[in-house]
Formats: C-alpha cells, structure tokens, sequence
C-alpha cells in the first residue's frame, strides 16, 4: 500500500510539473508575441513620423 502511494505521489509531481510548463511555455509565447508587436507598431510610428 506504501508503495502504491509513492507511485501516486510521483505521478502527481510529475503532472504538476507538467502543466506549470505548459503555463510558462504559454505566458513565454504570449509575452514574445506582444513584444514583437509593440516593436512593430513603434517601427510603424517611427516610418510615420519620418514621413
């Protein structure tokens, strides 16, 4: 029963781990997109004032 408990706990360690790397990987890709948005519309402003 002992052992059966460890290997729950494991698993459940395991997928924990999982899912904050999903959420990471996520806010990473969410944040990466915005940046290189807020570049492109600096870059834009920049080309218009230019003009």
């Amino acid at each position: 029963m002992k052992k059966l408990s460890n290997f729950y706990r494991l698993l459940f360690t395991l997928i924990f781990i999982l899912i904050i790397e999903i959420i990471l990987i996520y806010i990473g890709h969410k944040m990466e997109s915005e940046k290189t948005l807020r570049e492109y519309k600096l870059e834009t402003s920049i080309i218009c004032y230019d003009k």
